[in-house]
């Protein structure tokens, strides 16, 4: 079972990546934020997770079995990850959401 912390670490994104999917982890192995429905889908992920105490993790380019893949042509989609466009994305459709971490390096989705 992995641990919601708020850790957006390497180590921890690894940890969370040797695991499976479960309450407070979800894989993806893509995500197209332009896309309206991958959009609505995401963000009904993110308010999944923030009614789950502790909250959770999205993680992008990892498939349901927990294998690492780079979706073709993600990485012209790499922009969509900046934190500012997300909250965005996600206020549009709810009004309070405690906290959103992400880290560049991983592109780790924390929710708490």
């Amino acid at each position: 079972m992995s641990i919601a912390d708020g850790r957006t670490d390497l180590e921890k994104a690894r940890l969370l990546i040797s695991g499976s999917e479960g309450t407070h982890v979800e894989f993806k192995s893509h995500l197209n934020l332009k896309d309206s429905r991958d959009n609505l889908n995401f963000v009904k992920d993110v308010v999944a997770m923030a009614n789950t105490f502790p909250g959770g993790y999205i993680i992008v380019g990892v498939t349901d079995e927990g294998d690492l893949c780079i979706p073709s042509g993600s990485e012209k989609l790499a922009d969509q990850f900046d934190a500012a466009k997300i909250s965005e994305k996600i206020h549009k459709y709810i009004d309070a959401l405690s906290l959103i971490h992400i880290s560049e390096p991983t592109r780790l989705l924390s929710i708490s």
